[in-house]
């Protein structure tokens, strides 16, 4: 991910994520957090995990 989800996000959305960084292993994990929760609070008809992936910038529903 080069950060285009966190780069269109408010500085606070970081912040808040951070708060969860713990619980995952792996940075990849937490990456996807970010893009997941960004999918979710940004602007689709749909919210489903393959239209969140579609709509983020090298994102992908088969990593």
């Amino acid at each position: 991910m080069k950060h285009q989800v966190a780069a269109t996000m408010p500085k606070c959305f970081e912040n808040w994520c951070r708060r969860f960084d713990d619980l995952f292993s792996r940075q990849v994990q937490r990456q996807s957090f970010r893009m997941y929760l960004g999918g979710l609070l940004g602007e689709s008809d749909r919210k489903n995990l393959a239209q969140i992936a579609g709509n983020t910038v090298e994102g992908s529903y088969n990593k």
